[in-house]
């Protein structure tokens, strides 16, 4: 059995609710869950589709400065805000909402969670977006903003957990992995994205959501070098497209124009329980591009004659 998935515009963010940020397993900051009892059968979190959004740049690795690659490097898309496509407009005017949403929870209990009061303007400022912003270094041109979203990896094989379909061709499964994902989802691909929300990071005095890719259908630009070509045929046409290629090394930017068609997205019973699984055991702090530093102890002052007070007691989250 196959179920549709909602944009996120659909879900009523006022029924989202958040859990007590608890230590993480290594010991370095902390992770919230975000729950709602909406749409039931998409599994923890909430899982929500990105039509016809285009990457950005081509995937790649991050990790702390001066690190060498290793089995611990983090993997992100970025998908582009089409400000001529009002489906992509609502999408990020949806997250700034969502992000706002999770501000208001936290800020309400901050005094539990943050061992400090704050308003939600001050735990706003501490969150750390997922719509990320661009700028061309050498002459300060602005590109437009995109929509961080992470991919796991598999340590061993380092072949993507998300499952990726080949748009052009019924969705057969595409294998993607961090050798082949230049040449499988170059920049410029398009497609339909299916994304998960499920924790709420707190590291170095800065929080975050984790957006996990599930899986994609998606159609690769024409234009780029070594692809084959991909015959376009389903159910849904896009349309025409311009593809900005960012060089990171230079200022220059070049430009292919594509027809993009994808095949409808569903989600299955079994895409649903393999996605929690990797949602659940994945690391955190995985939105910078840098490792967050630990949250700093809070320490007690004790004045002359006085006891030093006592840590709050656990209580139930304020929705």
């Amino acid at each position: 059995m196959s179920t549709a998935v909602p944009t996120l515009d659909q879900y009523d963010l006022k029924k989202i609710a958040v859990t007590p940020p608890k230590k993480n397993a290594g010991g370095k900051g902390q992770t919230s869950y975000v729950n709602t009892d909406q749409f039931p059968n998409l599994g923890k979190g909430i899982l929500f589709e990105v039509k016809n959004a285009k990457i950005r740049f081509d995937l790649k690795a991050f990790r702390e400065e001066g690190k060498p690659p290793s089995e611990d490097d983090k993997y992100n898309i970025n998908l582009e805000l089409d400000s001529e496509n009002p489906d992509i407009v609502r999408l990020f005017k949806t997250i700034k909402a969502l992000e706002l949403r999770i501000a208001e929870i936290v800020a309400k209990n901050s005094e539990d969670w943050l061992f400090e009061e704050k308003d939600t303007s001050e735990v706003k400022g501490m969150m750390s977006s997922c719509i990320a912003k661009h700028r061309n270094n050498k002459t300060g041109e602005k590109y437009p903003d995109t929509f961080r979203v992470r991919v796991f990896v598999d340590k061993t094989t380092k072949a993507m957990a998300a499952k990726f379909r080949d748009g052009a061709n019924n969705n057969e499964l595409l294998d993607v992995n961090i050798h082949n994902s230049d040449q499988e989802i170059p920049r410029g691909t398009t497609g339909f994205w299916h994304i998960r929300v499920q924790k709420l990071w707190f590291s170095g005095g800065k929080m975050g959501l984790t957006m996990t890719l599930a899986q994609a259908s998606v159609n690769r630009p024409e234009g780029i070098a070594n692809l084959p070509e991909i015959g376009m045929a389903s159910d849904s046409v896009v349309g025409r497209s311009r593809v900005i290629a960012e060089d990171d090394d230079d200022d220059t930017a070049t430009t292919t124009t594509t027809t993009t068609t994808t095949k409808n997205l569903v989600v299955t019973k079994d895409d649903i329980e393999s996605d929690d699984d990797e949602s659940d055991d994945a690391p955190d702090n995985l939105e910078s591009d840098n490792e967050e530093p630990a949250p700093p102890k809070k320490k007690s002052v004790v004045k002359e004659g006085k006891k030093a007070a006592k840590p709050a007691r656990k209580t139930k989250a304020k929705a």
